[in-house]
């Protein structure tokens, strides 16, 4: 008999409503130190929808227009969105590990296994009727870029170079530039300090730069099912954090 029902690779903005669907028979398993951090690290602040999604995914965008994370217009301070994505995880049941490295992913007879590797815990093995692995990989097609979040006196439009787009709160705004496909996060950072020094950011401030990278897929991906039988749908993929969710909503498993 599996270990659990389901065992989710990524406990991202995709897998939220899968944990939650599946509750205490849901492993959730992230290299991060907190659950729902693909759109927090890359700065994702993308205008969400407010109209035409499911339920669960609905439901979230009200939490967070409640807490004044996001305004009736859809957008969103993703910083403050990542902390009700962890909430939520916690609040679902599903048995969550972060800070954990997968190793291996398999088939044990008629489950799915998955090593995983946890600092002093050392390896641990799992099995599970099904998984769902909601991380971007290599042999996906996709573009690439990088954030800062910036506060001053800006204007939301698309520039040589960059985009800036308009957060949630007064002067707060995410400056996005695509980089290669191959960078590092620190030639990224790099390239974002560059474009800085446009005279448009004049008085304007860096308050922090993203932690990780933001995704366009060229393909799509949700659903699509590899040799193992591992069905994927690449959260750090999707439009926006609520889109991302009402993927998973969807998600047939």
């Amino acid at each position: 008999m599996a270990d659990y029902d389901l065992i989710i690779l990524g406990a991202s903005a995709s897998a939220l409503p899968l944990a939650a669907r599946f509750g205490a028979r849901c492993l959730a398993a992230d290299e991060g130190i907190s659950p729902g951090a693909e759109f927090v690290d890359a700065l994702r602040a993308d205008v969400c929808p407010t109209a035409g999604l499911s339920g669960f995914a609905a439901d979230f965008g009200k939490r967070l227009f409640r807490r004044g994370i996001m305004t009736d217009e859809g957008r969103i301070h993703i910083g403050a969105a990542g902390g009700e994505l962890a909430a939520a995880f916690l609040e679902s049941g599903c048995q969550l590990l972060t800070s954990v490295s997968v190793t291996e992913t398999g088939r044990d007879g008629e489950d799915f296994f998955v090593e995983m590797h946890a600092g002093d815990s050392g390896y641990m093995k799992f099995t599970a009727s099904a998984v769902v692995d909601t991380r971007i990989h290599d042999f996906m097609e996709y573009e690439k870029s990088c954030a800062a979040s910036v506060r001053g006196d800006l204007k939301e439009g698309i520039y040589p170079g960059f985009e800036l787009i308009r957060g949630a709160f007064d002067k707060e705004f995410v400056m996005r530039a695509p980089v290669g496909r191959e960078d590092s996060l620190f030639e990224a950072h790099k390239r974002l300090l560059e474009l800085f020094s446009d005279p448009i950011f004049k008085g304007a401030k860096i308050c922090w730069l993203a932690a990780g990278f933001s995704y366009r897929l060229l393909k799509p991906y949700d659903g699509y099912k590899d040799e193992v039988g591992i069905i994927y749908i690449p959260s750090a993929g999707q439009p926006s954090l609520l889109e991302a969710i009402d993927a998973g909503v969807k998600l047939n498993v």
